[in-house]
């Protein structure tokens, strides 16, 4: 049942993105903790962010019926050739498994949905007004940073080990959507537009504070990278970013010494998170060497994983897993050799895009990927609703940067709809 109020949210964003398209794609950015609002069309599970994508696709479609194929086609011809792979990679996966619901539902939310984001993105954005974008973008973990300080405040967590998570599940989900999202705040940060510049700092702080309370370390060695990649590429006049970078790491980790969670990691005979990732990382490589060209199946590591772990351990420290704890685990018991080859060459071109030129904004998206991709080493950080729709927003901004780099952004929005063309006048 879908209730009033979505159906007033969804009306006030229609008739906002039918008249300005762009206006839907800011709220977009805005609203993409909204895969948690979930209801069911004509008996098809979806999600309130999924159905204001799939709307604003349509607006896309009818205000450009003329042309819309051209657009598509050009936001995706530098990145088809990965794009195949990748689908193919998931199509594989679609036919192995035995759950062809789950898997559709997989194919739909996690990768159909971000690829049409990602056009959307490539056609109605001008990287010349990015920082409007950027800041729905900020404002989206503000709610979510407050909520995970109250939760410190009030001491009312809903996780069982006491970690400031917000409404996510996991203090390792808020971490993975706040990093990010506050290394991408940084543009706005350095950006001369003092509105978004002092109202960004202060979300970046309370995020800051928000991700040191969900004890998420692979949060705060992604943050750390991405800092330290930061001041790298921007060369020695950054110096202070990847030394501060490494400072942070550094404090945050000695107000851990003490710590039980943290002192668990170091103790291997333990029951740890660290000791129950080692054990689901050996048996996530047990199921690659046995299915590495086709994977096991999309969406069955959760249904097979005590299959494989009870060969290994007995009895394995965890008896329900749902997902491999590494990206690139994931996406190979996933979608295959195929599928991790795909989204391979898919971030080399990301990164091939922003080395031609590295200004300071190229920088930042490098390191938000960097975030993403370290730590994709202990999580997967792609495999959520939000999480794919934010790798897709970068790889999509990525593009845009290059074409504003090379000089081709110019022709690029002259048959752009956000532009009014002579037909439409």
């Amino acid at each position: 049942m879908i209730s009033g109020l979505i159906v007033l949210v969804i009306l006030a964003f229609v008739a906002l993105a039918w008249w300005r398209p762009p206006i839907g794609l800011w709220l977009i950015f805005l609203l993409l903790p909204t895969y948690l609002v979930r209801f069911d069309v004509v008996s098809v599970p979806t999600t309130l962010l999924e159905v204001l994508i799939y709307l604003l696709a349509v607006i896309f479609i009818i205000k450009n019926r003329r042309k819309f194929l051209g657009l598509i086609g050009r936001a995706l011809q530098p990145i088809w050739l990965p794009l195949v792979f990748l689908f193919l990679g998931l199509t594989i996966g679609v036919i192995v498994t035995p759950d062809l619901r789950l898997a559709l539902g997989i194919l739909k939310g996690w990768f159909i949905d971000p690829v049409i984001l990602y056009i959307l993105v490539v056609n109605l954005i001008d990287w010349h007004k990015i920082r409007h974008f950027i800041f729905a973008l900020v404002l989206s973990i503000l709610p979510i940073g407050a909520m995970a300080l109250w939760q410190v405040a009030t001491n009312n967590f809903i996780t069982v080990d006491g970690r400031a998570s917000a409404w996510f599940v996991s203090g390792n989900y808020l971490s993975m959507y706040l990093v990010p999202v506050m290394l991408l705040g940084l543009i706005l940060v350095a950006d001369k537009y003092r509105p978004y510049k002092w109202a960004t700092g202060a979300i970046l702080v309370v995020s800051l504070v928000a991700l040191f309370f969900s004890y998420s370390y692979g949060g705060w060695l992604a943050l750390t990278a991405g800092l330290i990649v930061l001041g790298i590429l921007r060369s020695i006049k950054s110096w202070k970013l990847w030394i501060g970078g490494a400072i942070v790491l550094a404090v945050a980790v000695f107000t851990q010494f003490g710590n039980e969670k943290f002192m668990r990691i170091l103790d291997l005979g333990e029951k740890s998170s660290f000791s129950v990732r080692l054990q689901v990382w050996q048996t996530s490589l047990l199921m690659v060497k046995e299915n590495w060209l086709t994977g096991i199946g999309l969406g069955q590591f959760r249904d097979r994983y005590l299959d494989f772990a009870s060969r290994l351990f007995s009895p394995p420290l965890e008896l329900a897993i749902l997902h491999a704890h590494n990206l690139y685990l994931q996406f190979w018991i996933n979608t295959g050799l195929i599928g991790l080859v795909g989204l391979v060459w898919l971030i080399i071109k990301f990164f091939a895009w922003l080395k031609s030129n590295i200004s300071l904004q190229s920088a930042i998206l490098a390191s938000a990927m960097v975030s993403i991709l370290a730590h994709g080493l202990l999580d997967t950080t792609y495999w959520k609703n939000d999480l794919s729709a934010l790798f897709w927003i970068i790889i999509a901004l990525a593009f845009l940067q290059h074409q504003e780099l090379s000089g081709n952004l110019d022709n690029f929005f002259k048959s752009k709809f956000c532009k009014v063309s002579s037909e439409e006048k």
